[in-house]
């Protein structure tokens, strides 16, 4: 299972040291990727909320969701999850060829939900705004 640190001040760093330090120890080999300007806890929240609002705007307005994959005349209702893997994820992958939204850069992450909320609105009439997510 991957382990994620997040370093952003000093004592994070010197736990993250001591961490290093200590599977050294033990002997295990270790693999780090640093990743700079990632996404913000905020923007994680705010897409979140996001993909909520917009699976609720979109059953509200009628728009069907996808089929089950086991019955094609049975329909599922927009959750955020359904939002996020069918709507947002294949725009990010498009935009950034990158297959996780934790991978996201800040900006990769505002351009990716900015050009899914213009589509989403093109294909189906249904406006969500984005300010609180541009705002987070």
């Amino acid at each position: 299972m991957p382990e994620y640190w997040q370093v952003k001040d000093q004592r994070q760093a010197e736990l993250f040291k001591e961490h290093v330090d200590y599977c050294l120890g033990q002997g295990r080999a270790m693999t780090y990727q640093i990743y700079e300007g990632l996404r913000t806890t905020s923007q994680n929240n705010a897409l979140h909320a996001l993909l909520r609002r917009m699976s609720t705007a979109l059953n509200d307005a009628g728009i069907e969701g996808p089929a089950h994959p086991w019955r094609e005349d049975f329909r599922l209702d927009w959750s955020p999850e359904l939002c996020k893997s069918l709507l947002f994820h294949p725009v990010m992958q498009a935009m950034t060829g990158k297959k996780s939204s934790s991978q996201l850069t800040k900006s990769e992450l505002s351009n990716a939900v900015e050009q899914m909320l213009r589509r989403v609105t093109e294909v189906t009439g249904v406006y969500v705004d984005g300010l609180e997510f541009r705002n987070g």
